[in-house]
């Protein structure tokens, strides 16, 4: 092995490898970098999607197909926008980011910043996405050596997980909330201890005069 350039010298001949350029992050900032990008682009103001349903009604057609959808950016039309952001979840679904949100579960369990961003990512994903919603109330393998679970099943553990931040309760509770605005998925959280479960926490937080923790759980019942 030479000490020039990181490399390395087989015996009987020359073979040079190069070392990989260092990454300009570390490995778990890139990462968690990914996922709030992720986050962002599936994002959709509130507005621009009630703006891009109503238009889809009119036409009679789905919100992402309504419109040409403008992947440059360039139309700032609210239902544009919308129709924009139906089209971005369809997208993500079909190139498994579902699968994804799965495998890096476990990971993000023990990483308060990454299950953050990570459960942003899933309430966007599920706003407004029947197809999302549908695979969410699905067993999965995580590839974590675990049982597989659904991400609704992962979601109301975290939610209610005894050492979870109000903080992470109000993020896992809002993913978990949309899950009623689906046939399929409305099913399981009814038969799930979602709402046995919240009026557990409320009294709990009462108790303990825990205003941020009693607001999530309202809107999360609400919902």
């Amino acid at each position: 092995t030479s000490s020039s350039g990181g490399r390395k010298r087989g015996g009987g001949g020359h073979c040079d490898v190069a070392s990989p350029p260092p990454l300009a992050l570390p490995p778990d900032m890139v990462l968690l970098e990914c996922v709030t990008l992720l986050k962002h682009v599936l994002y959709c103001p509130p507005g621009a999607a009630a703006a891009a349903s109503a238009a889809a009604d009119a036409a009679g057609s789905d919100a992402y197909s309504a419109f040409t959808v403008d992947r440059t950016g360039e139309s700032e039309l609210s239902e544009a926008l919308g129709a924009a952001a139906a089209a971005a979840r369809i997208d993500a679904m079909a190139q498994g980011t579902m699968a994804a949100i799965h495998a890096l579960w476990r990971q993000a369990t023990s990483d308060p910043a990454l299950i953050h961003e990570l459960l942003g990512a899933a309430a966007n994903l599920l706003a407004g996405c029947p197809t999302a919603k549908a695979a969410a109330v699905e067993d999965a393998d995580g590839g974590d050596g675990a049982k597989p679970a659904s991400l609704a099943a992962r979601l109301l553990f975290i939610a209610f997980r005894n050492t979870s931040s109000a903080t992470t309760t109000r993020l896992a509770l809002a993913p978990l909330a949309s899950l009623a605005g689906d046939a399929s998925s409305r099913k399981w959280l009814l038969r799930s201890p979602f709402l046995s479960k919240i009026i557990e926490a409320f009294r709990a937080a009462v108790g303990r005069r825990d205003g941020q923790r009693q607001v999530a759980l309202l809107r999360a019942m609400a919902g």
